[in-house]
């Protein structure tokens, strides 16, 4: 299981969209960027879901939102791309990248979870 091995230094990682699952990838995230680990998710823009309130936001360095909706390709045991109308179409929602990485930040925190978690309740005050 991927999620109970430790990252490299920088990561990069398309996690299933099952939210139960996705959420247990952000959280991995959070705690290897602690470790001063890079990870770069692409996820599914959902920005009523608690996800998106209590980890996403206040932890990730950066959120990029793509445009349109982006197209996966398929493959078969071969490794030759199977044309299928469905990944043809795009993916049914939006998506966007989100970075979770140490950063420096000034305002007098010492300790950059202390002002991430001061965004936090700043956020929900507005």
């Amino acid at each position: 299981d991927f999620l109970l091995y430790p990252w490299s230094e920088s990561n990069f990682c398309n996690p299933p969209y099952k939210t139960e699952i996705k959420t247990a990838f952000v959280k991995k995230a959070i705690q290897e960027q602690k470790k001063g680990n890079k990870t770069v998710f692409i996820l599914p823009v959902h920005t009523g879901s608690r996800l998106w309130h209590n980890l996403i936001v206040p932890y990730s360095k950066d959120i990029r939102f793509l445009k349109g909706r982006i197209k996966f390709e398929q493959f078969d045991h071969y490794g030759d791309t199977v044309k299928n109308g469905a990944c043809e179409l795009g993916a049914p929602f939006n998506t966007m990248i989100v970075i979770f990485e140490l950063v420096d930040y000034v305002l007098g925190f010492q300790d950059p979870f202390q002002y991430q978690h001061h965004l936090k309740h700043a956020y929900r005050r507005t």
